[in-house]
């Protein structure tokens, strides 16, 4: 199922399922949400100069930081409307 995000306003970055590609990113990029601290940032928000990054607590793993650029180039010149 995708979600049409709009502005982004209403929709959560990390467990709506939003991506480009399809799902969410709790779902398709699981090692790098676990790096992710309890942040409730929505899209709009995560979008903003990729805010979400800030979110990550600590050094990755490398599995993890494949994720990290799988997702990045996935977001890609994305925005809200």
């Amino acid at each position: 199922m995708t979600h049409i995000v709009r502005d982004g306003r209403d929709t959560d970055f990390l467990r709506g399922n939003w991506l480009p590609k399809g799902g969410s990113v709790a779902t398709t990029k699981p090692l790098l949400f676990s790096y992710v601290d309890g942040t409730r940032l929505t899209v709009e928000q995560g979008l903003i100069n990729h805010r979400w990054v800030r979110d990550i607590s600590d050094a990755l793993s490398n599995r993890a930081v494949v994720e990290n650029f799988s997702l990045r180039d996935e977001l890609q010149g994305m925005q809200t409307q």
